[in-house]
């Protein structure tokens, strides 16, 4: 199989115990304007505090449900259910049932890996 066009999830790749993720496309993968992450969120957990980042967010649920703080909204998204989140929103998510929960991220553009999450006060 071509791994440039067609990729296979491994979940082995998951960590069961923190939110973790697995990159399918990047620019390290050839791709030019976006960057595509699996992330498995286990129960309870989620991506930490209220937080915002430079590029547009697409977050697709495929499995279990999650919260998402949008600004100063929650929104509970079930499976088969997309969030957009606009560069510079603050937003988070939260895995509050009691199973894993699965989601695909798109960053668009691709942006930095490092410390992408900028911590924000909601005062």
């Amino acid at each position: 199989m071509n791994e440039h066009y067609v990729r296979h999830l491994d979940r082995t790749k998951f960590d069961k115990t923190e939110t973790s993720h697995v990159t399918m496309a990047s620019y390290a993968t050839g791709s030019h304007h976006c960057r595509i992450d699996v992330v498995n969120v286990p129960a309870g957990k989620g991506g930490g505090d209220i937080y915002v980042t430079p590029y547009d967010e697409v977050f697709y649920t495929m499995t279990g449900e999650q919260v998402f703080t949008i600004g100063r909204e929650r929104h509970t998204i079930a499976p088969n259910t997309y969030v957009f989140v606009e560069a510079g929103v603050p937003h988070t998510f939260l895995n509050t049932g009691n199973e894993a929960a699965t989601h695909i991220q798109v960053q668009v553009p691709e942006g930095p890996r490092t410390d992408f999450n900028i911590p924000v006060r909601m005062d």
